[in-house]
C-alpha cells in the first residue's frame, strides 16, 4: 500500500465525540505529505484529494469511502461530521456559495493543495456543524 498512514480507527473502539477533529488534522497532513490531486480520490502518483485523504485517515485507502458510503453519509459518525464539518466550513467561510460540494471546491484548477490543508485544519478548530 503506498500510503504510510494507519487507519486512524479501531475495531470494536469507539471514538470520542472530537475523533472527527483528528480526522480533519490526519486528513490535512497526508495531503501534505503526499500531495493532492483533482478529480479522482486518488491519482498514479499516490496524491489524493480531500476526499481521499479523508478516507485515509479513517480507512488507510483512498477508495474505502466508497464502499462505507453508509457511514459516510451518517453525519452523527465521525468520518460523516468530518465531512459536514468541512463542507460548511468551505460555504460558509470561503466561497459564501451555499451548498457548493466538496469535490467540487477540490477540484478547482486555481485551488492549491496547501489552501485545501489548511482549510482542514481551520474546520478542524472552527466546527461548524450547522
Amino acid at each position: 500500500m503506498p500510503f504510510d498512514a494507519t487507519p486512524v480507527t479501531t475495531p470494536g473502539v469507539l471514538p470520542d465525540s472530537s475523533f472527527w477533529r483528528t480526522i480533519l488534522l490526519r486528513a490535512a497532513d497526508i495531503m501534505e505529505r503526499h500531495g493532492g490531486c483533482k478529480g479522482e480520490l486518488e491519482n498514479e502518483h499516490n496524491q489524493v484529494c480531500a476526499l481521499g485523504a479523508i478516507s485515509v485517515a479513517v480507512y488507510g485507502n483512498p477508495a474505502a469511502i466508497i464502499y462505507n458510503s453508509e457511514e459516510v453519509e451518517n453525519g452523527c459518525t465521525p468520518i460523516g461530521r468530518a465531512i459536514v464539518v468541512l463542507h460548511n466550513y468551505i460555504d460558509l467561510y470561503l466561497t459564501f456559495r451555499p451548498r457548493l460540494a466538496i469535490a467540487a471546491w477540490n477540484n478547482d484548477p486555481e485551488r492549491p493543495t496547501a489552501e485545501i490543508s489548511n482549510a482542514m485544519r481551520a474546520a478542524a478548530r472552527t466546527s461548524v456543524l450547522c
